[in-house]
């Protein structure tokens, strides 16, 4: 590892990740390299993005990014009439970009702060799915909310009495199959196998849980719902899909030159 100065060069074109304990400083660093990238023209605050993980976290940071702006701002002020510049990560900004330039820059961006994209994962990719359009599988009048359970518990009665209605030995029980329905669906990405040495009755149940799957879907789609998942996996499998995935890639790219992502390691999986 190599140690991060946050008055050095920006750190462009590549991806860079700070490792240090809380308390270190992590947000602050985020918060001022936001700020230098506005102010030295790297880019506009509407190519920003800043992301976190938890709306509380994300409150937080955008009043870091903006007090860092307006810290900016007094330093570029203070240095133009002589003064001296306390904080050294606003040096190379007061050295290497025209004062001039660099306070119409932030004042632009202080003017504009309510539409920064400073978000959680969540709010970023509904953001997306709403602005690829046609390359997203993506229903602008669908409803976000937080769980479908009502609708899985739906799926798994009728799955069940589709199944073992007219069946004599069922392979498991009600209450096991709401378990498994529920494991299916809170981790949509999960791959659903049979477990080692897998008996006709493991086979069963992977098939019940792919089934259920399946239904709640469908039911989500009926009735206009989309969860939390759903805005992070219809993201992937438009940036993932083979027709229309490179288009949709390059259109983040332009749209976000700049990203930065704070404590990401506590971020949804």
């Amino acid at each position: 590892m190599t140690a991060f100065d946050v008055a050095g060069p920006l750190p462009l074109g590549q991806t860079v990740v700070l490792q240090a304990s809380a308390g270190t400083g992590k947000t602050h660093a985020v918060a001022t390299l936001a700020a230098r990238a506005v102010a030295e023209g790297v880019v506009t605050l509407d190519e920003l993005m800043v992301i976190t993980f938890s709306s509380a976290s994300t409150r937080e940071l955008r009043s870091r990014v903006r007090t860092r702006l307006v810290e900016l701002q007094d330093a570029l002020v203070s240095a133009a009439g002589g003064g001296v510049v306390d904080d050294p990560a606003w040096r190379p900004v007061v050295a290497t970009t025209c004062p001039e330039e660099a306070l119409a820059r932030i004042s632009t961006a202080l003017v504009r702060f309510d539409t920064a994209m400073i978000c959680t994962t969540h709010q970023f990719c509904d953001r997306m799915l709403a602005e690829l359009g046609v390359l997203a599988d993506h229903d602008p009048e669908t409803v976000a909310v937080e769980n479908v359970d009502d609708l899985v518990e739906q799926a798994v009665d009728d799955e069940y009495l589709a199944r073992y209605a007219r069946t004599e030995g069922v392979p498991f029980d009600h209450a096991t199959a709401r378990t498994i329905g529920r494991a299916a669906v809170d981790d949509p990405y999960l791959p659903l196998v049979p477990g080692p040495g897998a008996t006709p009755r493991g086979e069963e149940r992977r098939s019940f849980a792919e089934a259920v799957r399946t239904r709640v879907e469908a039911r989500k789609r009926q009735v206009g719902l989309y969860t939390f998942d759903d805005m992070q996996t219809r993201l992937l499998d438009a940036l993932r899909h083979p027709v229309v995935g490179e288009a949709a890639r390059e259109r983040v790219r332009r749209r976000f030159p700049l990203v930065l992502v704070d404590e990401f390691q506590d971020t949804d999986p």
